[in-house]
């Protein structure tokens, strides 16, 4: 089996695809948001090409999680809808502080996935969830 399932230029059109259908906005942002947006599609970008990360029919997100992450987690399918109120509000309850936990309480709302769920995944699945997170805010 290959590593890529996906041209990276196919790739780039379904992230545009995906974002064109969150209505995210990168015309305008500053230099900070502007390369921290580069850096989040970059993840999702070599997630779609890899085959882990699609989108569906229904407009959400399916992540398939890599082998690194332990059993039980490996291999998990994940639907990540889109930011709603739920989110804003899940992440209201931390400090400015504590950003770490804001994007975990983002990612739990967006997936239906328990907060401690996210702390048993390897750096690069959590990382993918995270970008997912910091697209919706910064765009």
């Amino acid at each position: 089996m290959s590593d890529t399932n996906m041209s990276e230029e196919a790739a780039e059109k379904e992230f545009e695809r995906w974002a064109e259908s969150q209505d995210f906005e990168f015309d305008n942002l500053n230099e900070k948001n502007a390369t921290a947006v580069a850096g989040f599609r970059k993840t999702l970008v070599k997630s779609f090409m890899k085959g882990t990360l699609v989108f569906n029919d229904d407009g959400n997100l399916e992540y398939t999680v890599s082998e690194r992450s332990p059993s039980g987690y490996a291999g998990d399918k994940v639907t990540i809808t889109s930011m709603t109120g739920k989110v804003w509000m899940a992440m209201d309850g931390y400090k400015d502080t504590e950003q770490m936990h804001k994007i975990v309480a983002a990612a739990s709302a967006i997936t239906g996935k328990d907060h401690s769920w996210f702390s048993q995944l390897s750096g690069k699945d959590f990382n993918l969830f995270a970008s997912v997170v910091g697209l919706f805010l910064n765009a």
